[in-house]
Parts: structure tokens; C-alpha cells; sequence
């Protein structure tokens, strides 16, 4: 993987943002999603580690969560206390890598969760999601909305709200009528003070910033 640098020094992750053993992340997702079976994940770590990854992020299976991937997605920013209200979910769409690589996933895992190795930004900061799509490995695909806020359930350190902290570019969804993809601002400033909910945005695929990173996930042995 041939990293980016950016011309502007990008961001960077906050120090309290930690790997969460497997087991651990299965007990915090079925604290909010009981009916769920996590032991075939447990069972199966683990694989090579991918250069430049955070963590083997455990996944629910978005048909599991919710009836459409909207609702799936608006459950898990729920318990972020994400608002959504500047963000299309039921018009948003996942990219086509993400497509292919989910339905692997799916071949992979007959139950209720996936294992997915990746990393939230700080691989590709600074960088806009079109180059990250140009730069990714063989076996590397965008994570999108829902993905990257069931990592952050898990992963609650990822965002503080500190200065200096590195947002996160939801590069798994496709570019929605020009508007770009998702983006989850990690700043206290993105705070809505009347519902206390951090508010995410829409930026242009083709924009960078160096106040985000695009999220990435692998599946080891594949090649698109």
C-alpha cells in the first residue's frame, strides 16, 4: 500500500482511541442487539494483519439491524448521538467495490457478524475520497455510513471532540447527486447545542481536506 502524504500536515487520531479485543466488541454490540450470535466471529480470529490497519472491527450484518440499510444505519448514529438530518439516508447508496466486497462477506459469514480488518482515516488523512478510491489495495474497499458508525459503537475513543482530531470520509458510499459522500466531523464545534448531537455533513468526493481521512476495510486474499 503506498501511503499519501498530503501538502498540508493532516490530523490525526486522539490518544484515547484503543483496539477493543473481538470478544469485547461482540459483548458491546449485543448490550444494544441481544437477539444477535457472535460466536462464529470469535472463533475464526485470527487472520494476517493488513498493513496500516486500526483493528479487526466487528460488524453486524446491516439485513440483521435493521429492514433497509437506512434504518440500520440511522440505529447505530442513534446510540452515537449523531444527528442526521443534513444527510440523505434513505436516498444514499453504497459504491460498487463496497457492494462486491459486503457480498464476499456475506459467503464468509453465514451468521450475524463480520469481521472486517480496517482502518478510520488516519492511513489516507488529508486525502479526498476519488484519490483514496485510485490509491486503494487489491483487496481494500471504502467503508461506508453504517459501516464506519458500527465500528464506532465499538470504538467509542475514536471520536473526542478534541482539537486536532481527525474526522472521518465515509468512502463507501457512492457520490450522491454530486454532493459528495458522508463525512462524521469529530470537532465539538459540529455539536448541535439544542439536541446535543454531533451533526455530519456532505462533501464533494473530488475535495480534500486535512481534517478527514477517508475509512477503509480489507478482506485478506481478495482481489477486486
Amino acid at each position: 500500500m503506498q501511503e499519501i502524504i498530503p501538502s498540508l500536515r493532516p490530523l490525526g487520531y486522539p490518544r484515547t482511541y484503543v483496539r477493543v479485543p473481538v470478544d469485547a466488541q461482540v459483548s458491546i454490540l449485543k448490550k444494544i442487539l441481544p437477539y444477535l450470535d457472535g460466536e462464529e466471529v470469535i472463533s475464526r480470529l485470527p487472520w494476517n494483519t493488513p498493513n496500516g490497519i486500526d483493528d479487526f472491527f466487528v460488524i453486524p450484518d446491516d439485513r440483521r439491524v435493521g429492514k433497509s440499510l437506512a434504518e440500520a444505519t440511522a440505529f447505530m448514529l442513534y446510540y452515537l448521538g449523531i444527528d442526521t438530518k443534513h444527510v440523505p439516508l434513505d436516498e444514499l447508496e453504497r459504491e460498487e467495490r463496497t457492494v462486491q466486497a459486503l457480498r464476499v462477506m456475506r459467503r464468509l459469514y453465514r451468521g450475524d457478524f463480520w469481521l472486517i480488518p480496517g482502518q478510520l482515516g488516519r492511513f489516507y488523512a488529508g486525502v479526498c475520497v476519488e484519490k483514496t478510491r485510485r490509491n486503494l489495495e487489491k483487496n481494500e474497499f471504502g467503508l461506508d455510513f453504517y459501516l464506519s458508525a458500527a465500528a464506532l459503537v465499538t470504538h467509542p475513543g475514536r471520536l473526542t471532540g478534541e482539537s486536532g482530531e481527525l474526522g472521518i470520509d465515509c468512502s463507501g458510499n457512492a457520490d450522491f447527486n454530486g454532493n459528495g459522500s458522508p463525512k462524521i466531523p469529530c470537532l465539538n464545534s459540529f455539536l448541535d447545542y439544542s439536541v446535543r448531537r454531533r451533526r455530519c455533513l456532505m462533501r464533494k468526493v473530488s475535495e480534500p481536506d486535512r481534517s478527514y481521512g477517508p475509512a477503509t476495510g480489507f478482506i485478506p486474499g481478495m482481489r477486486f
